[in-house]
Parts: structure tokens; C-alpha cells; sequence
């Protein structure tokens, strides 16, 4: 029988709301192909208004998204994606102005992850 991991993390932004993060080890729910490719290809269809956004200073929507994609991306095999999400989560809820570059970093991951 293999052995489980629970990960669990909090991070507390400067506005005081929590973001918890559960990782299972290995994880619990495998999709099916089908299932991997739609979840990847809505990802790499909202990339470029993702982008657009954050061209015009509108973090709200980028924020959103990345927001489910960083709970959601090691769920359906996307670890780097989701760890990209996670990363731009953090600098745009603390207001840093990398955020664009991590906003692209995001986009390269999502670009380069395949099926």
C-alpha cells in the first residue's frame, strides 16, 4: 500500500484573508485524458485576455482565474501550472509590481504544458 501525504499551507496577505492550499500525495483523483486536455485548453484559451488585463491594470479578473487554476492545477496533472497560479496569487494579492512578469510566467506554463 503507498503511503500518503497531506500538505497543507497557509498564507495570510496583507488584508488579512486567509488562502489555504491542500495537496494530496499522491493524489487521490486522476482524470481521465479527455478530461486533461478540456481542463488545458480552457487554460491556454483565457491566457491571452489573462494577459490583456494585466496590460491595463485590471488585476481583479486575472486574479480570479488564477485563483481557481492555482487550486485546481495539480488536481488534473498541471503542477507547474498550478505553481505558476500560486506565485502571481501571492504577488498580485500583495500588490507587487512583478506581477506582470509573473502574469507571464504563468502564460509560458500554460503554453508549454501538454497532455
Amino acid at each position: 500500500m503507498s503511503e500518503r501525504r497531506l500538505t497543507m499551507t497557509t498564507n495570510r496577505s496583507r488584508d488579512r484573508r486567509d488562502s489555504t492550499r491542500i495537496v494530496l500525495d499522491p493524489p487521490t483523483f486522476s482524470p481521465p485524458a479527455d478530461m486533461r486536455a478540456g481542463y488545458l485548453g480552457r487554460r491556454q484559451a483565457e491566457v491571452d485576455e489573462m494577459l490583456d488585463h494585466g496590460r491595463n491594470g485590471e488585476w481583479k479578473p486575472v486574479l480570479n482565474i488564477a485563483s481557481h487554476v492555482r487550486g485546481t492545477g495539480a488536481m488534473y496533472g498541471f503542477k507547474t501550472v498550478g505553481d505558476a497560479a500560486e506565485n502571481l496569487v501571492r504577488a498580485v494579492t500583495n500588490g507587487d509590481p512583478g506581477s506582470f512578469a509573473l502574469l507571464e510566467e504563468y502564460a509560458k506554463a500554460v503554453r508549454e504544458a501538454y497532455v
